[in-house]
């Protein structure tokens, strides 16, 4: 085969690459940002990626070879392999920006998801505390289950005061790379601090009610002892009261003997 022959399917056959290289990378770049288009469309470049890679590393290599051995052929030859590691270059910042905006979409839902799961449980919460105006206790053995449940529910505060700083630094994370959007017209950094507000309105609740059923326990316990000593009360005058009736008939008796 003639030297020109050998150079011009050479150069014919990295063109050809180069092509789809640069198809794939357009294709990457301009995938929406959002959904699972960017996911698809990262996975089909993976394996072109896999299937271009050995034909263009063996273009490459074909290019030494025939630059070495046509020498006058030498620049056209240098300037394709050059031109097709660029657009590889190029393709292979595309996949790797692909890969990461993939990344920062997995990372996204994840946080929405828990901090939807979050909110549900906040709500909750704030319902259970109920504050002040919750009901109170009519008797002591109600007094103290509700004590009881309502220490219960801050034992469940606490553990989810961990999960409540985990979003918070996942939020201000999201807000430092991209300034994501929870929804429409709803930013991040805007959305936050009712959050925040959220959080702490539910140990305000959940304080405010723990005064109300301590004062609440302790009326409780006062009418207790106030029925107990009631109780005692009752049980001595009967009896102090019989004593009196038998040493005043006795009295009586005594006086009638002396009068006869």
């Amino acid at each position: 085969m003639s030297a020109v022959l050998l150079v011009e399917n050479h150069v014919l056959e990295v063109a050809e690459v180069r092509a789809q290289v640069r198809e794939k990378r357009r294709a990457v770049e301009s995938a929406p940002r959002a959904g699972g288009a960017l996911q698809w469309r990262l996975s089909g470049l993976e394996a072109a990626l896999q299937a271009l890679e050995p034909r263009q590393a063996a273009l490459l290599e074909e290019a030494a070879l025939l630059a070495a051995r046509f020498p006058t052929q030498a620049a056209r030859l240098h300037q394709g392999a050059e031109e097709l590691r660029a657009e590889w270059g190029a393709l292979a910042s595309a996949a790797q920006a692909c890969g990461e905006a993939v990344a920062a979409a997995g990372r996204l839902q994840r946080f929405l998801h828990d901090l939807d799961a979050f909110l549900d449980w906040l709500v909750r919460a704030q319902e259970a505390a109920g504050g002040s105006e919750g009901p109170l206790p009519n008797s002591l053995e109600e007094a103290d289950a509700l004590l009881a449940r309502h220490a219960a529910l801050k034992e469940e505060v606490d553990q989810r005061e961990e999960d409540y700083a985990r979003i918070v630094a996942a939020s201000e994370a999201l807000l430092a790379s991209d300034g994501a959007e929870l929804g429409p017209g709803l930013a991040l950094d805007e959305w936050l601090p009712h959050l925040e507000l959220g959080w702490h309105k539910l140990l305000g609740l959940w304080e405010a009610r723990r005064e109300a059923l301590v004062q609440a326990h302790i009326y409780q316990l006062f009418l207790r002892d106030l029925r107990q000593a009631l109780a005692v009360l009752c049980n001595q005058v009967p009896a102090r009261g019989l004593q009196f009736g038998e040493g005043g008939s006795e009295a009586m008796g005594d006086y009638r003997d002396r009068d006869m």
